[in-house]
Order: structure tokens, then sequence, then C-alpha cells
């Protein structure tokens, strides 16, 4: 039987990591691990300074959210980091196709 392909939606607030103690990256990290020893390919949508062996991350935005500078409001420091973040994203998909034959 050939693995499958899974991919995960991580938590944006953290990095994935092997060390994690955090409830939901934990969880998140558990299931990967053990899915990639089973022959599986993951793939996690996260942060981009997430790393786990063998495991494939797709970064949504660059760090967690809770390593942004610290603000007065920070639902509006979350929010426009990760419209802007989107923003680029779009733009690099767009120039990918752009130059694709």
């Amino acid at each position: 039987m050939n693995g499958l392909k899974i991919a995960f939606l991580a938590p944006l607030k953290r990095p994935i990591e092997p060390e994690t103690t955090v409830s939901r990256n934990r969880v998140i990290t558990d299931l990967a691990l053990g899915l990639v020893k089973k022959g599986h390919k993951v793939t996690i949508f996260g942060t981009a300074d997430s790393h786990l062996p063998g495991v494939t991350f797709i970064g949504v935005i660059s760090k967690g959210l809770n390593f942004l500078k610290q603000t007065e409001n920070s639902f509006y420091r979350d929010t426009a980091y990760i419209a802007h973040s989107i923003e680029e994203l779009v733009e690099a998909v767009k120039e990918v196709l752009e130059t694709t034959p």
C-alpha cells in the first residue's frame, strides 16, 4: 500500500517543533511524526519557522504570532500581519504562474 498524502492546518501562534509542549501543537506534532513513521507524506500549513523531521512545511506566515513585537492591541497587530502575509503570498504565486509556460 502506498502512503497517503495528509495535510494539517496548524495554529499560527507558535511554530510546530519536535520539543513543543503547547497542547494543540503537541497533538499536531505527535500525529505528523506518527504518520511519517508509517510511511505517509505529511504537509503542514503553518509558520515558516516550524520544523519536524520528514514533514514538509508551507509557511503561511514567517513566524509565530506570539513572537511579534508587543502592541497595545494584539488582535489588530495579528490581523494586519496575517493580511500582509497573504498579500505577499498571492503576489509570489502570481509571479510563479506568470513565468510558468
